[in-house]
């Protein structure tokens, strides 16, 4: 799951930097990638693998979401897209 994930991420986390300036999507995507990444990789998380596994998956997922979210219309018509949060 993470490789998959980390190239998707870094290629959207560094093109929403550059463009709009939000620097927020950047940082919850990276702390979600990063916590998937440390429990894959460091032994002493072995305990708490799975937890932090889901954390970080529902970090990425909600800054992926909230990104589509704010680059998409809404239902009636609008976009979030130049409104600053």
């Amino acid at each position: 799951m993470v490789s998959c994930a980390a190239p998707i991420t870094l290629w959207v986390a560094w093109s929403e930097t550059n463009t709009s300036r939000n620097g927020l999507f950047a940082a919850i995507a990276l702390a979600g990638l990063a916590l998937m990444l440390s429990a894959v990789t460091i032994p002493a998380f072995e305990e708490i693998e799975v937890m932090l596994t889901v954390l970080g998956g529902t970090m990425l997922g909600g800054a992926h979401l909230w990104r589509w979210l704010r680059h998409h219309p809404i239902p009636d018509g609008t976009s979030t897209a130049n409104e600053e949060v």
